[in-house]
């Protein structure tokens, strides 16, 4: 089976797919239809893609697209999960859920919540929440292509979403001036 992975050029769920007799290509740069459709995935993982993944692809590859995202959803959707969830104090984890036309909005297939220490940095943090996401999904991946899992609608009326200039405005406020 051939699986189109978008982001991370490297990580163990690459290596773990192979293992799996999967055929993976990665691309780190953002595709159009066209691009997706030649190189003709059965699946599409979005893992670290820094780029919006259009409407006909995501139509063509319906429940075929799914995200792995670093932050306990409906909490902190969009980027930087990691540092909102502790400039809100929100919970802190790992989803895997199904690609849709909104910002990490689609149904959910996986999750699991990661407690940190007092002595956490975002890059410690991040690091584990990595850690914990590709466990998650070599733990499950069996589960969701053979359809077992029973995917949950997200409850959008709670958690959260921050874009980059919310990112980017938080980061500017928290530079020291010399």
């Amino acid at each position: 089976m051939k699986v189109l992975v978008l982001g991370y050029p490297e990580s163990r769920i690459i290596e773990f797919l192979r293992t799996e007799g999967c055929e993976v290509v990665t691309r780190e740069k953002k595709l159009q239809l066209e691009e997706v459709v030649e190189i003709n995935p059965v699946w599409i993982i979005s893992y670290g893609y820094r780029h919006i993944i259009k409407t006909p692809v995501i139509k063509r590859y319906r429940n075929k697209i799914i995200n792995l995202h670093v932050s306990y959803l409906p909490w902190n959707r969009g980027v930087s999960p990691n540092l909102w969830s502790f400039l809100e104090n929100s919970k802190k984890g790992v989803t895997i859920h199904y690609l849709d036309e909104g910002i990490d909005t689609g149904d959910l297939l996986a999750q699991k919540e990661v407690h940190f220490g007092c002595d956490e940095t975002l890059s410690s943090s991040y690091n584990k929440l990595k850690c914990a996401i590709e466990i998650l999904f070599m733990e499950t991946w069996t589960q969701i292509i053979e359809g077992s899992i029973t995917p949950v609608k997200q409850d959008l009326s709670d958690g959260s979403y921050h874009s980059i200039a919310d990112t980017n405005n938080i980061i500017e406020k928290l530079q020291i001036k010399d």
